[in-house]
């Protein structure tokens, strides 16, 4: 009999530490409760604020902005690193060197025949008088190439880049170009109107530019493309060394390491 009321003492007392615990726990959850109602400040070290705050420190970088505004550079990534690639970009990384060469010339084509109106534009421009450099046209170049750009679904970094050293490839030709139109019996009006019908010629190649370049786009990093770009640029029919190594770097994207 003692045995049995000791089991009974011990569940008796167990039961009884329950519902002090029980009525512990809806004690202060009631608190709580009531201090939520009143508007009190709740307790914001919680996990999810802590994730939160974590993910807001993370870099977003869109690869837009709305119709009519720059691009926003995207983030470089760290020396050594190598950005991942989509399943589509792995497909058209296994090039062929005879694939590579005809890209890289299709693009080198359309580059040589951009540059080789350089040389009026900058006559008309001395003419005229204008500077070499217009920063307000160069904008809306950049434009319509990141227009082009997110249609053909090319990285807006590259565009920028690619057409950037494009830009300086023809400033250096310009700047490099003897005066010819300077004693010229033109007019005001016929330089303005031939320099307007160049930058509409210039601008018809800015989209089979980007086209061709397409192709290599996810292919440039790529030490065996580099040296054929390298390679092929060299043997071009562009003379100056100084606008040969510009078009170069025009294909030699920063972000990721060569491999």
């Amino acid at each position: 009999m003692s045995a049995i009321r000791l089991i009974v003492f011990f569940g008796l007392l167990l039961g009884s530490y329950g519902c002090t615990n029980n009525y512990r726990y809806a004690s202060e959850s009631r608190n709580h409760l009531q201090q939520a109602n009143a508007g009190d400040t709740m307790d914001t070290h919680s996990l999810g604020q802590a994730s939160f705050d974590a993910a807001s420190q993370i870099p977003l970088v869109p690869t837009q902005q709305a119709e009519g505004h720059r691009f926003l550079s995207e983030v470089p990534a760290q020396a050594g690193d190598v950005l991942p690639l989509s399943p589509q970009s792995v497909s058209k990384l296994d090039l062929s060197p005879s694939e590579a060469d005809v890209h890289i010339k299709n693009l080198l084509s359309i580059i040589e025949k951009r540059l080789q109106l350089m040389p009026e534009m900058a006559q008309i421009k001395r003419a005229l008088g204008d500077a070499i450099y217009d920063p307000t046209q160069e904008e809306k170049v950049l434009q319509k190439a990141w227009k082009i750009g997110a249609k053909l679904e090319i990285p807006p970094q590259l565009i920028e880049s690619f057409v950037t050293q494009q830009m300086l490839a023809a400033k250096i030709i310009q700047r490099d170009e003897s005066p010819a139109y300077t004693s010229t019996s033109m007019s005001r009006e016929e330089l303005e109107e031939r320099k307007a019908a160049l930058r509409k010629e210039i601008g018809g190649l800015m989209e089979p530019m980007l086209e061709a370049l397409k192709p290599l786009s996810d292919s440039l990093h790529l030490h065996s493309v580099a040296d054929r770009v390298d390679t092929l640029v060299r043997s071009s029919s562009i003379q100056s060394s100084e606008v040969r190594e510009v078009i170069k770097d025009s294909l030699r994207p920063s972000a990721p390491t060569l491999l």
